[in-house]
């Protein structure tokens, strides 16, 4: 919701939690302290036409002492100017159901801003495939954009796209993974390495000694997902610096499919045959592939993390199999990106450089009061 009346004193700002309130000063105002018409204070802020140097000096040390900023609001109402965004992002879709909330938090923002004329560009990748990447590229730049919103899954790729924005002068920032390119404005999401500490606490809890605990990623080319990575790694950070170390021994399996037959056949390779698992930690929001498995093998004595409140997840952890979900705020990253955008093309406030969501655990007791 926005209020703002341009010719009075105070300014108002509120876009849901994120409130901006200014006393507003107008040239009105610094004409009538200096003494002087508006024509004059108007010729000293645009050096336009003759103003003796003594008057001069006082209006603009009156700007000065009154903190007065430009009315950045008025100019883009009168000009209306409309703000082209490029979202680049893997298209929502059944195997990547993750993806819908972040376009929806992106769609809500744009909602909240009405009041300015915004205007997305979707430009839709398959996460599994680099070429179709490649293609959305191509197309970014045929189209002057003022801003880009990147969720970067093939970091070469991504790091290119970037350095092409770069040149052409185009602000950025990206959600969900960090490729810390020099360039972004900013990274809106979760801390994996700390989120994957958070799961390694959750499954000692249950860790029973001589028995394993797995690390399953289900990502095709595991390598291109920095937050993946990182989350194994703070997972294994806490287990070297835990009680348990001496005796937790940590198995690692990469799924590179999402076909429930080859999953399967990974499972039961690791959890059938060797059938010393006493928790599982998924990296990914596909935790209900693995709990899928679980149910049709009848397996309940393995706790089971994973991530995101999508309804596949949901119902597994009604039916018990998946214990813990740990939220990435997904709506909420692609809302605050689009937000961002908007206080820096708008009102000019640059966004801190990186943008940490809470770490919130679900549970079956919790989860519907996140899914309202």
């Amino acid at each position: 919701m926005y209020v703002h009346e341009i010719n009075n004193f105070i300014y108002i700002c509120i876009v849901r939690d994120y409130i901006y309130l200014e006393m507003k000063v107008t040239i009105k105002d610094i004409a009538e302290k200096a003494k002087v018409s508006i024509g004059t204070v108007d010729r000293v802020l645009h050096g336009r036409g003759e103003v003796s140097q003594e008057t001069q000096k006082k209006v603009l040390n009156i700007i000065h002492e009154m903190n007065y900023k430009p009315d950045i609001l008025a100019r883009i109402l009168k000009t209306k100017k409309t703000f082209k965004i490029a979202i680049v992002i893997p298209s929502p879709g059944e195997e990547n159901i993750f993806w819908k909330d972040p376009y929806i938090g992106i769609m809500d923002a744009l909602n909240d801003i009405s009041h300015f004329s915004f205007a997305i560009n979707e430009f839709f990748y398959n996460q599994d495939d680099k070429s179709s990447f490649r293609d959305q590229f191509e197309k970014i730049f045929k189209v002057k954009h003022d801003a880009l919103i990147l969720a970067p899954v093939f970091y070469q790729e991504s790091t290119d796209l970037l350095d092409q924005c770069s040149k052409a002068g185009i602000p950025f920032l990206v959600i969900n993974s960090n490729i810390y390119h020099e360039d972004q404005l900013c990274f809106i999401g979760q801390d994996p390495f700390r989120s994957g500490q958070v799961a390694g606490r959750l499954l000692s809890y249950s860790y029973e000694p001589g028995r394993n605990i797995m690390i399953v990623s289900v990502a095709r080319e595991k390598d291109n997902y920095n937050h993946i990575i990182n989350r194994e790694k703070g997972f294994f950070d806490f287990f070297a610096k835990s009680n348990a170390d001496n005796k937790a021994r940590i198995r690692k399996i990469n799924i590179d499919a999402t076909d429930d037959l080859l999953i399967h056949n990974y499972l039961s390779a690791e959890i059938l045959r060797k059938n010393k698992i006493s928790g599982i930690f998924v990296t990914n929001s596909r935790v209900y592939l693995v709990a899928k498995f679980l149910e049709k093998k009848n397996i309940r004595d393995i706790k089971l993390v994973g991530y995101d409140l999508i309804e596949e997840n949901i119902i597994y952890m009604k039916k018990g199999l998946i214990d813990f979900l740990i939220s990435q705020k997904p709506k909420e990253q692609g809302y605050r990106g689009m937000i961002s955008l908007f206080n820096y093309l708008v009102m000019g406030r640059k966004p801190e450089s990186e943008i940490y969501l809470p770490i919130d655990i679900i549970t079956s007791e919790n989860y519907d009061y996140y899914s309202k």
